[in-house]
């Protein structure tokens, strides 16, 4: 695997022919058993060359391969670039762990401050490819502690109507949580320090508790006041937000969240960042009595939408070996990053080439002389007069530019 687990990097140990093929979509090269376990819907897996020995298994959504698993290689398809070695037999290849695994990063969410007549669900979040497992503990209380280490391996944590497990009132619990992913890797703990106070408070509470959405996506956060289950009066409340954790918002996005004093919170499209996990705290208090007051946590989990690679001019073009000419990618688009001109997407581009003969062989580009044709970078790919010999009847070159965000956070697009 790849550092994300989304990928898996296969290294031949000599060069190969590449499967002699331009296909991208794994079919010529893996068994059906194999591509089953690379994504729910096999038609998005996709299998691209890096180089002669290294090949990209690009995974999709619903993969079920975990380390010690196997990929299957079909016979007869790949073999040595020069041809002298015979066909690869049907190879099951191990799969390991990547080199530098990253460790998934999570959240805590729910009240900070209860009272004796109170319920509590704490609710554990995070950004992981495949379904996190969550282990619970408290560092406060040994009899908490134990009660929470016997529990399933749930991301939401549910104290009943007087919270029991939280023995006593007027004192901290602390309660930890860290989740480990499909690779065996664990995340760091994660703490919430919750109030059990014997005077009765109302507490704000969030129905759902957290929200994923998109950068291009604008954002509503809903809470409410419950009230206590102990008999008191309801006195009139008042409401603040503030950033608990995350990125920066942007100066207007701060305005609006210091501004507003209501329990529900407004930020439009494109005020948050792709990738980041935000924790927006609201607070309220009793207005007679600052000393009775509740905080709730919402976290909205940001999710990165894919770069889009595209050639303009549609799938073929004949062009003369006469003139110059040219593709054009620059119409490619982050698709985070819509919203602003694509000079300023920072994506960066790669080109390939391939000669596909009449009987469907293929071979990297070569010049009239037979020297190796290296397409340049960038958005446009130029291409001088007579740097390329033309194609016989039935034959063609196949040009391929991958796109990518310059961080290289996310997988690359094809076009």
């Amino acid at each position: 695997f790849d550092t994300y687990g989304t990928r898996v990097v296969v290294t031949f140990d000599q060069a190969t022919n590449q499967g002699a093929s331009v296909d991208m979509k794994c079919t010529g090269l893996l068994s059906s058993l194999s591509l089953s376990q690379l994504a729910s819907d096999t038609t998005t897996v996709q299998c691209v060359w890096n180089s002669k020995t290294q090949l990209v298994v690009v995974l999709g959504s619903g993969a079920t391969l975990v380390p010690k698993g196997s990929l299957t290689f079909k016979g007869g398809v790949v073999r040595s670039a020069n041809l002298i070695s015979p066909f690869m037999s049907e190879t099951p290849v191990s799969v390991g762990m990547p080199a530098d695994p990253v460790a998934p990063v999570i959240s805590l969410i729910g009240p900070t401050v209860i009272d004796a007549c109170a319920s509590m669900t704490l609710y554990a979040s995070g950004v992981s490819i495949r379904p996190l497992r969550y282990q619970w503990s408290s560092s406060t209380d040994m009899d908490l502690d134990s009660y929470l280490r016997n529990l399933p391996p749930s991301s939401e944590l549910d104290f009943d109507v007087g919270t029991p497990e939280l023995g006593q009132a007027d004192r901290a619990y602390t309660i930890s949580v860290k989740a480990v992913d499909f690779l065996g890797v664990s995340s760091k703990a994660v703490s919430l320090t919750v109030y059990k106070q014997s005077q009765p408070a109302p507490t704000v509470v969030f129905s759902p508790p957290s929200q994923s959405i998109l950068r291009s996506q604008a954002l509503t956060i809903s809470g409410v006041a419950a009230f206590s289950a102990c008999p008191i009066p309801r006195d009139p409340l008042v409401f603040s937000w503030r950033l608990g954790s995350g990125p920066a918002l942007s100066v207007s996005a701060q305005a609006v969240m210091a501004a507003e004093r209501s329990p529900q919170l407004y930020l439009p499209a494109n005020s948050l960042a792709a990738g980041a996990t935000y924790e927006f705290i609201l607070r309220l208090q009793v207005a007679t009595d600052a000393s009775k007051f509740s905080e709730g946590t919402f976290t909205v989990t940001v999710g990165r939408q894919p770069v889009m690679a595209k050639i303009a001019g549609g799938g073929s073009v004949v062009r003369s070996v006469m003139s110059s000419w040219s593709l054009d990618a620059s119409g490619s688009v982050d698709l985070d990053l819509a919203n602003l001109p694509s000079s300023q997407q920072n994506l960066v581009f790669s080109w390939s080439c391939q000669y596909v003969a009449a009987d469907g062989s293929s071979s990297p580009c070569a010049d009239s002389e037979g020297n190796a044709w290296v397409p340049g970078t960038g958005p446009v790919l130029q291409v001088a007069a007579d740097s390329l010999p033309s194609t016989p009847d039935s034959s063609s070159y196949v040009f391929t530019v991958a796109a990518r965000d310059a961080a290289g956070v996310k997988a690359a697009s094809y076009a």
